[in-house]
Parts: C-alpha cells; sequence; structure tokens
C-alpha cells in the first residue's frame, strides 16, 4: 500500500513539473503556443513596442471551460482590455489606448459569428491595423467556414493574423494541429504545427513589402496644382503622382487609379483634395505644407517715373546742388568782372567754351565746374536709363500687411465673404455692388485691374501661367487663410500605414519639398519661351512714354520761350530803328 502511494506521489510530481518546466509539452494546453507568438519579435515599423492586449469574445465562447489559463496568461503579463458581446458606447472625451496583440476568440461557434464581431469592431475599435491576431476557432469552423474567417479579415483590413484550429481541451494532444495565415496580395498559404514552437513565426510575416499589384483607387478633382493635374485624359502629372510612381510602384509592387469622384466607378481607397468628408475614411495623412485661401493679384505695370525725372536725386544730394546754385549766384553778383555770364550755365548746360575770355583762376573754377556738370549729366542718364530698362519698378506684396498698405482692391464673391475675411481685409473689400459695377464693366478682364481670393494651388498654377503675359498676375505669399491638405484612407485600408511609413521618409529626405518647387518652377519656365541674348527689345515706345512727354512738354516750353525773346528782341530792335 505504502508503496502504490509512493508511485502515485511521483507521477503527480513528474506530471506537475513538466507542467511548469517544460511547457512545451505536446500534451499540454494553448498557453505555451499562444505565449510564444506574443512573445515574437515585433515588426520595426509597429507602433507599439510592448505588447497591449485585448480579447474580444462572445456570448458562446468556450475558453475558459475548455482552455482555463489562456485569459490568465494574458491578464497576467500583459495591459489586458476585455471586450464583450454586450458592448457599452466608449467615452468620447477619454481616448482609448489600441491593443497590438488581439485575442479573438470565436470558440462555441460552427460558423463564424461575422456579424457580431463586426458590430463590435464598429461600435469599440480596441485594435490598431497592423496589430497581431490571434484567431480562435473550433476544428469544425476552421475547416468549413475558413473562406469567410479570411474575407471577414481581409474586409477588415487585417493583415497580420494566425487562425487556431482549438483542440477541444486542455488535455487532448496539439501535435496534428496546424496553425493558419494567407497573403491576400499573393495567395500564399502558410501552415505551422501548433507544437512547433521554432518556426512559428512563420505566420506573422511582413505582407506589406510586396503588394503583387494591388491597386489603390484614388478619388481626387484632379486639378490641385501642383500636386496633381490631369494633362489628358488617362495622364496625371504632379507631385502625387511621381511619388506613387517612383516608391508606390517600384518599391511596393503597387498600381494606382485616380477617379473623379463625379464619375465613380469602384469604390476608393483614398481621398485627396476634397471638400466633403466622409465617415468612412477615418485614417488620414497630413501634409506638412500648408494651403488655403490666396490673394491673387495683377502686377502693376503702369511706369510713373515723371517724379524720377524731376528729381532724379536723393534729399541730400538736392541740398548740395542747391548750395552750388546760391554759391554760383553769389559769385556772380560779387565778382561781377570774374565772371562775366553765369557760372550756373556752366554746371548746368556746360557751356565752357565761352570761358576762353577769362583770367586763368576763373578758367580753372570753370574747368571744375564743366567736371562736375558732366558727372551730373551721367549719373542723370544712367538712372533715367535705369528706370526704364528695368522692367519691374513696382515692388510685389509678399505679406498680408504689406498688401493692406497697398492701393489694391479685392474682389471676393458672395459665397468667400466671411466675417473673418473682412476682419482681416476691412475696407479692401469691394462692396457687392461695386463687384457688379466693376463686373459689367470689364467683364473677364476685372482681374486685370482687382485682387481676387483663390485657393492657393488654384492661385499658384494662374500666376504661373500668366507669369510673362502682357498683364502678369502674381499671388501673395503669406496666405489669407491657412488650411490643411491629406491623404484620407478608409477605415480598413492596409495601404495606410506602409504610406504613412514612406511618406515620412519622402519628406524627412527632402525629395517631397524638392520635387514640390521643381513643379512650381517648371511650370514658370515652360511658359517663357527661349530667346537668344541681347534679342529683347527693351526700350519700346510704351516704356518710352513718359520720355516722349517730357521732351514734347520742354519742345513747347523752348518754342513758347523763343518766341517771347524773339518778339522782345524784334520790339527793341524796331524801336531803337525809329529812334
Amino acid at each position: 500500500m505504502f508503496h502504490t502511494l509512493f508511485i502515485l506521489c511521483v507521477y503527480l510530481i513528474t506530471i506537475i513539473m513538466c507542467n511548469v518546466l517544460n511547457p512545451i509539452s505536446k500534451h499540454c494546453n494553448l498557453s505555451p503556443s499562444i505565449h510564444t507568438v506574443i512573445q515574437l519579435q515585433h515588426q520595426r515599423f509597429v507602433h507599439n513596442n510592448h505588447a497591449d492586449v485585448c480579447i474580444i469574445s462572445t456570448n458562446n465562447s468556450t475558453l475558459d471551460q475548455t482552455h482555463p489559463t489562456v485569459k490568465a496568461l494574458f491578464i497576467s503579463n500583459y495591459p489586458t482590455k476585455l471586450v464583450a458581446e454586450k458592448l457599452v458606447a466608449p467615452d468620447s472625451t477619454i481616448k482609448q489606448k489600441l491593443a497590438s496583440i488581439v485575442l479573438l476568440d470565436a470558440s462555441g461557434w460552427e460558423q463564424f459569428p461575422v456579424q457580431q464581431f463586426t458590430h463590435q469592431f464598429s461600435v469599440n475599435p480596441s485594435h490598431l491595423i497592423d496589430a497581431r491576431f490571434i484567431v480562435l476557432v473550433t476544428r469544425s469552423c476552421f475547416s468549413d467556414d475558413r473562406r469567410n474567417i479570411i474575407q471577414f479579415l481581409n474586409d477588415q483590413g487585417i493583415l497580420n493574423y494566425a487562425i487556431i484550429p482549438m483542440p477541444s481541451s486542455a488535455t487532448e494532444p496539439v501535435h496534428n494541429i496546424s496553425v493558419y495565415t494567407e497573403n491576400r496580395f499573393s495567395n500564399e498559404t502558410i501552415f505551422v504545427q501548433l507544437d512547433d514552437l521554432d518556426n512559428l513565426h512563420r505566420v506573422y510575416p511582413n505582407k506589406l513589402t510586396n503588394f503583387h499589384g494591388y491597386t489603390v483607387f484614388m478619388e481626387t478633382s484632379l486639378d490641385n496644382f501642383p500636386y496633381i493635374i490631369s494633362y489628358t485624359k488617362g495622364y496625371y502629372f504632379g507631385v502625387i503622382p511621381v511619388m506613387f510612381r517612383n516608391f508606390g510602384m517600384q518599391f511596393l509592387n503597387l498600381s494606382f487609379f485616380y477617379i473623379d469622384p463625379n464619375f465613380k466607378s469602384n469604390q476608393p481607397e483614398v481621398q485627396f483634395g476634397l471638400i466633403t468628408q466622409q465617415d468612412d475614411f477615418q485614417q488620414q495623412i497630413v501634409f506638412r505644407e500648408m494651403t488655403g485661401m490666396c490673394l491673387l493679384c495683377p502686377e502693376n505695370t503702369h511706369r510713373y517715373f515723371s517724379a524720377h525725372l524731376m528729381i532724379p536725386f536723393s534729399v541730400e544730394f538736392s541740398i548740395l546742388l542747391g548750395t552750388m546754385i546760391i554759391c554760383c549766384t553769389l559769385l556772380r553778383l560779387l565778382f561781377p568782372g570774374l565772371f562775366r555770364f553765369d557760372p550756373l550755365c556752366f554746371i548746368l548746360f556746360g557751356a565752357y567754351r565761352t570761358a576762353c575770355n577769362h583770367n586763368l583762376y576763373t578758367q580753372l573754377l570753370l574747368f571744375l565746374f564743366a567736371i562736375l556738370s558732366f558727372f551730373l549729366a551721367k549719373a542723370y542718364n544712367s538712372q533715367i536709363l535705369s528706370l526704364i530698362s528695368f522692367r519691374k519698378i513696382h515692388t510685389r506684396s509678399n505679406t498680408i500687411d504689406e498688401f493692406i498698405q497697398s492701393d489694391y482692391m479685392v474682389l471676393a464673391h458672395q459665397n468667400q465673404r466671411s466675417q473673418f475675411i473682412e476682419d482681416i481685409l476691412g475696407s479692401k473689400l469691394l462692396s457687392p455692388e461695386d463687384e457688379q459695377r466693376l463686373s459689367a464693366k470689364f467683364g473677364v478682364n476685372i482681374h486685370y485691374h482687382y485682387c481676387s481670393l483663390q485657393s492657393c494651388c488654384d492661385a499658384n498654377e494662374l500666376s504661373s501661367v500668366f507669369q510673362d503675359e502682357a498683364h502678369p498676375i502674381y499671388t501673395v505669399k503669406e496666405k489669407l487663410v491657412s488650411d490643411i491638405f491629406r491623404f484620407q484612407f478608409v477605415a480598413n485600408s492596409p495601404f495606410a500605414t506602409v504610406w504613412k511609413r514612406y511618406f515620412g521618409w519622402i519628406n524627412d529626405a527632402g525629395f517631397w519639398n524638392h520635387r514640390l518647387q521643381y513643379y512650381l518652377n517648371l511650370m514658370r519656365v515652360s511658359l517663357k519661351a527661349p530667346t537668344p541674348p541681347l534679342s529683347e527689345v527693351l526700350f519700346t515706345f510704351e516704356y518710352l512714354m513718359n520720355v516722349w512727354q517730357l521732351l514734347a512738354v520742354g519742345w513747347m516750353i523752348s518754342f513758347a520761350v523763343f518766341t517771347v525773346e524773339y518778339f522782345s528782341v524784334w520790339k527793341i530792335f524796331t524801336n531803337s530803328r525809329f529812334k
């Protein structure tokens, strides 16, 4: 009797030590395999490097009865959230922490409960899109309803999953049970024995390195310069198509199809540049550069430099010139014998040829006056020529404050008016009555006379197109109203995670900004026809109009003075003749 009891105690101790020290036994429950899956090295780009677990179950779950240690394994070692079938809507004011490991408990179901899990995922989302899923199903469900399980996971955008057909009890051997996963892009199927702990990592390959020609449908307005522009039917250029081709197609083996929102033929996965937002598009990638509303203004090409013709010098030099005039007048009055003619004539008109009748000292002084006259004339001529030859003699407004100080007025349509716009622009806004009156007067050419509110994409495109036209327009660099551009992805898009990572790399490396500036500069250069050197006419009649007017006025004044002088001399001569 004592011998039998001793053997029984040794047997029980052996079983206990086997469960404690050797969890890889083929007769133990699911805990060793699940524990191995949790301990697998996370992918390099998973958001959470630590394991936050979420256990999602239904009312029919038999996990606690058949494998009671599984949940205890999670709860005792990791932060765990339990989600039951009877849901309570989470508090929207509290930011929910998303899990990186999800145990999807479908035990107790002969067919996979798609509706229950779909409802749970929509009401209480509790996991990351790239979380690691462990799906527990019955053997009959795995063999008969596997396609529905995989279809449900694909519809939810879940890629990292392992489907485990559960043993009926903790004592059932697991050496004949296989863990299953599938790559939706390559259609590759992977089976690993449940007790092969060294190879369980094979059920979680990185499926986002090669999409195998997966097509991403992007809905866009096709008119967001320089991001995306429809050049011809079926061909698009801009920053986004180039980046998609260079990185999406070459590195990820993706293909892209652009959808016009007015003619939807397929369900879009990505949206860009659309005003209306849909609830289904919950994932987003925000651009680092800002957009919004900008001021598009015509450039003032009128050359009013008559003031420069009459007052060509600075205030300091004008004071010096006035001092010299006073000195010349005093020299003429104080020394009439030395200066038989007005010295001011020598300075302004260079009449040095009359100085031969003067003495040496006077000639030296007059020679200095002639040199001064030479430099004054050259400085005057060079400034006038520079004003004529420079194409842009009016500065453009770069900030809103500079625009407010200018004499431009803003044309704003009724749908563009808001209290915010009126507070910024104030008296610079044309009234609706003036807008109607000026629109009737100028028609479409009203934009050549008044500034307008445009989206920054349209403003950049229009200012590039009309850069070298007869009526050039430009965009004020500072935005009037700031906004953001973003990619919006459907909630279950597998492409969103990988593109967010690549988008960050592209911006950090400077490729995005380089391509952005390239298209802005390319538009300006391509619109300007190349001209050979020295073939462009600078001095046209339009540019010299003020000079011609000045000459005409000067000739009229000279003719009037000559006429008065002629009649005065003729009258003096007549009077002396009769005397």
